[in-house]
């Protein structure tokens, strides 16, 4: 009896062209898989509306140029409203409450109040804080800069 290559092949032809049908279907889904994998891809934004409890209140004291701060609580809730209450320290009848609706940026990481005397403000939403900006949307760059933060309070 002969043991060659051929002789093994010719009684294991049926096993023989299974194990390669399987195994060229295996690389085919696995290829086919991964495509279908890019297809379904889900848009994922790491912007701060989309990855952060953004909700919540937040508070600091601001710098003030008149008077030694302004202490600054904003609240913003789900629905995209908010609150803000500033009070000019050491200054008599300088509590001041306003409500309004703010928006995200187009890119997720800002949010824009929007005051009902129709003006405007800017802050960067981080990880359980919010950072004051300039007109522009920028961060400050002065020696205070870490004075323009706010943080959220933790439940």
């Amino acid at each position: 009896m002969k043991f060659g290559l051929n002789t093994i092949f010719r009684d294991y032809k049926k096993e023989a062209v299974l194990l390669a049908f399987l195994v060229f279907t295996s690389i085919g889904c696995s290829t086919n898989t991964l495509g279908n994998n890019q297809d379904m891809m889900i848009n994922d934004s790491h912007t701060s509306e989309m990855s952060l409890d953004w909700d919540g209140v937040y508070k600091g004291i601001l710098p003030c140029a008149s008077c030694p701060g302004i202490s600054t609580t904003i609240t913003l809730n789900l629905d995209k409203t908010f609150e803000k209450v500033d009070v000019y320290l050491e200054e008599e009848n300088a509590t001041f409450r306003e409500k309004g609706i703010f928006v995200f940026t187009k890119d997720g990481d800002k949010i824009v109040l929007h005051h009902k005397n129709g003006s405007k403000s800017m802050y960067a939403v981080g990880e359980n804080r919010l950072i004051m900006l300039d007109k522009d949307g920028k961060k400050s760059d002065s020696p205070f800069a870490e004075k323009y933060e706010l943080k959220k309070e933790l439940k």
